[in-house]
């Protein structure tokens, strides 16, 4: 739930395009040990991560897991970026705009400045949106997310911060600026400064929002993936694969 927020924000993006010019993309770059060890082996030095391939339970590693109207999470091998499995956080059909699922995992980690993540969705074009990313940051009443909004041509991306907890609306948004195809994965980091919150595509797209209380990597942080939450009406189900979150030390 959320809470309107007069921030004086000013939204800065560019519309590069999700693939970069060498043909590789960072998900690639970023899971490349992976053929040879777990990603999570690859990257001792993360302040926390979760691959999903080293245990048949989907919040192993987390604090908890979190479900609500009918969403679900679990361990998937049909698709990944690191072999063998990822995360799909799935949420039901939902009949109509006062209907909402939550379907993801979460943990809680003081030192938290920048979350890289490879995320895959695919839903039914009439549904509104789902937020597939957050960090919440409960000191200072502030949460960013990762927000997708489903077409017949693939989701639109966007960065939103607002308040937590009270639903009023959204404090400021901006667009990453290109799409990211239905059921195709795409590389996002969410990375913040006591002042600004960025996030970053493929390809080094950017869209960043200044907040207005700065924010100490000392201040806990929530880590949420998965369908953090989504609202109806949705005619499909929706699936969200989440694979190689990495939290960066400071």
């Amino acid at each position: 739930m959320r809470l309107r927020l007069a921030l004086c924000l000013v939204a800065t993006c560019n519309t590069d395009s999700f693939s970069s010019d060498s043909g590789t993309s960072d998900a690639a770059v970023e899971s490349g040990d992976a053929a040879t060890q777990p990603f999570c082996a690859a990257h001792p030095g993360a302040l926390f991560c979760a691959d999903w391939d080293e245990s048949a339970d989907a919040a192993a590693g987390w604090l908890n897991a979190v479900s609500l109207g009918g969403g679900t999470t679990a361990v998937d091998s049909v698709s990944s970026v690191s072999s063998p499995s990822s995360l799909l956080a799935k949420a039901p059909p939902l009949a109509s705009s006062s209907s909402t699922a939550r379907g993801s995992v979460r943990t809680t980690l003081t030192g938290t400045t920048k979350v890289t993540v490879d995320i895959d969705v695919s839903a039914a074009s009439d549904a509104p949106f789902v937020d597939v990313l957050t960090l919440a940051v409960p000191v200072v009443g502030y949460q960013a997310y990762i927000q997708l909004s489903p077409s017949t041509t693939g989701f639109d991306v966007k960065l939103i911060v607002d308040l937590l907890d009270l639903d009023a609306g959204v404090s400021a948004q901006c667009a990453l600026g290109t799409k990211l195809p239905n059921a195709t994965w795409g590389h996002f980091t969410l990375s913040m400064t006591p002042s600004t919150v960025t996030l970053t595509g493929d390809a080094s797209t950017t869209c960043s929002l200044p907040i207005a209380t700065a924010i100490s990597t000392a201040d806990p942080t929530t880590v949420v993936v998965g369908v953090v939450f989504m609202t109806g009406p949705s005619s499909a189900d929706t699936n969200v694969h989440i694979d190689n979150v990495r939290v960066h030390s400071p």
